[in-house]
């Protein structure tokens, strides 16, 4: 399941960085073809042109700032009430939330699986399967289940 996340968002950040490039490096040598015409150039190639002068002009802010999210976001994670109410947000989304339940499901099961068949005690595969699921609201109703079957 990590695979099958892994390589969209390879591919994403991939197409991000190339499509950066060429808003940078690409785009602003042909608009002086464009500009030598002196044509009324179409709405998207304006706003093509445009978005490419902000990425040259704030292009490194931009990335700056995507840092400095992403380093505050790890930050605010680690209080648990906030790392729960995110998990709990992740499996309300409509796709992301069908691959994390999927993703904690198959890690669940095939711990218990392994464990039932070393004959660990039911009760005892339930709790050590419920510590693997890594979604905090997962987690906490395995625990709960394994709680109310004793």
């Amino acid at each position: 399941v990590l695979a099958a996340i892994l390589y969209p968002i390879v591919l994403t950040v991939m197409c991000f960085i190339i499509v950066s490039a060429l808003m940078v490096w690409v785009v602003p040598k042909v608009v002086g073809v464009f500009e030598a015409n002196k044509a009324r150039l179409p709405l998207i190639t304006r706003i093509l042109i445009g978005t490419s002068g902000f990425l040259r002009a704030y292009g490194i802010w931009l990335v700056l700032a995507v840092i400095i999210a992403v380093v505050l976001w790890r930050r605010r994670l680690r209080d648990p009430g906030a790392r729960r109410r995110f998990h709990r947000l992740l499996l309300h989304l409509p796709l992301v939330g069908k691959l994390v339940r999927g993703f904690n499901t198959a890690r669940f099961t095939r711990t218990f699986s392994i464990l039932s068949s070393s004959a660990v005690p039911v009760l005892d595969a339930l709790r050590i399967s419920g510590e693997v699921v890594t979604s905090l609201p997962m987690r906490d109703a395995v625990l709960e289940a394994a709680d109310r079957v004793r």
